[in-house]
Order: C-alpha cells, then structure tokens, then sequence
C-alpha cells in the first residue's frame, strides 16, 4: 500500500514537472518569436521604438529568468531523485569463496590463520 503511494506520487511530481517544463519553454518561445518579430519591424522604419514590445526589458529578464529557474529546479530533482535511489538499494555482498571472508576497507581479512607479514602485506614467506 505504501508503496502504491509512493509510485503514484512520483508519477505526479513527474507530470507537474514536465508540464510545467512544457509551460516555461512555451512561453520563452512565444517571448522570443514575438520579440524578435517587433525588433525587425522597429528596424524596417528606421528604428522606431514604438514598434517594439511594451515594456520589453523587463520581459526579457522574467523570459531569462524563468528559464535559468527552470532548469535548477530540474537539475535539483535530478540529483533528489539519483541519491534516492541509491540510498534505497540495500547494499549487499556477494562470498562465493568457500571460506569465511569479511571486508574491511579495501583490504580482504580470511578467517584462515595468517602471519603477520602476510596481514601486513609484506611479499616474505611466512613462517611454518
């Protein structure tokens, strides 16, 4: 059951997300069409400043911004969901040597008697 919940609010937070990617991107475009249309048309007459958007500094920086804020927004659920799923995988390890192995750090420690110039690593024989 909690898990059910689990799978259906990350297909929500999924569908918020790429509508609301779809809904950023779309008016960027029609930002960018349109200022791009008034800015060759104030420049067919000579440059004329009342042809181009009204107030059209100001929607530059909310076009700009909303984009830049878009995608931190969805680069912060990339790496949310990343270090989700790793914390979710239960970390186990596989011994298929017929002795009892523990691992400690990088170094492998046998249950078998050893020297103690083999536990240190040293290339000298041991003992016998």
């Amino acid at each position: 059951m909690e898990e059910q919940r689990d799978v259906a609010l990350r297909g929500a937070i999924v569908a918020v997300l790429v509508v609301l990617n779809m809904s950023v991107v779309g008016f960027y475009g029609l930002w960018f069409r349109a200022n791009t249309i008034t800015g060759i048309r104030a420049e067919e007459h000579g440059f004329d400043p009342q042809q181009l958007l009204p107030h059209f500094v100001p929607f530059w920086f909310a076009a700009q911004a909303s984009l830049l804020s878009l995608l931190a927004l969805d680069v912060l659920a990339i790496v949310a969901w990343r270090r989700r799923r790793r914390w979710q995988k239960p970390q186990t390890a596989v011994n298929d040597s017929p002795e009892p192995v523990s691992r400690v750090g990088q170094q492998r420690v046998s249950a078998s008697p050893r020297s103690e110039s083999d536990r240190i690593g040293n290339p000298e024989p041991s003992m016998r």
